[in-house]
């Protein structure tokens, strides 16, 4: 019999923090305009992209919400792990993802097509489905459902 070496392993606990409450402009997110009210609400004047998760109850209702990325001017990109921890740690039943073009055209880029795609394929592996990617502009301008513009991948 040989000796076997023992390794120390580190213990985790997650936690979910609280860092305060905000105002959102609809109390359910069942469609995609309450989507692009609340996202628009999060990421108003925000002078760079940001990528913002809105976590949903089992009646849409919204139970909380992360920004999880922030990028520059023209682009921002995030892992699906990263959209997803939060909603994971929230028990949340579905989620919603927004980020904000500051130059004010909703218009989907390539990058965002693939993002969602995979942000889509992610969320039906654990069982949290997206509902919508929503991109919004500065000042309440003209936004965009990428569940009406790119139903195929939802």
């Amino acid at each position: 019999m040989t000796n076997q070496a023992s390794y120390e392993v580190p213990r985790y606990r997650l936690s979910l923090v609280r860092e305060g409450s905000g105002t959102y402009a609809a109390e359910s997110v069942g469609h995609s305009e309450a989507a692009a009210r609340v996202i628009g609400a999060l990421l108003a004047d925000c002078p760079t992209e940001r990528i913002v998760v809105v976590y949903l109850n089992g009646a849409n209702k919204i139970v909380g919400s992360e920004i999880v990325a922030q990028g520059g001017q023209s682009g921002c990109s995030v892992a699906p792990s990263e959209v997803f921890r939060g909603a994971i740690v929230a028990c949340a039943r579905a989620i919603v993802v927004g980020h904000n073009h500051p130059s004010g055209d909703p218009t989907a880029s390539r990058d965002d097509v693939t993002m969602t795609r995979a942000m889509v394929q992610a969320g039906a592996i654990l069982g949290i489905p997206v509902l919508d990617h929503v991109i919004v502009t500065p000042d309440g301008g003209p936004w965009a459902a990428m569940r009406d513009s790119h139903s195929a991948i939802f």
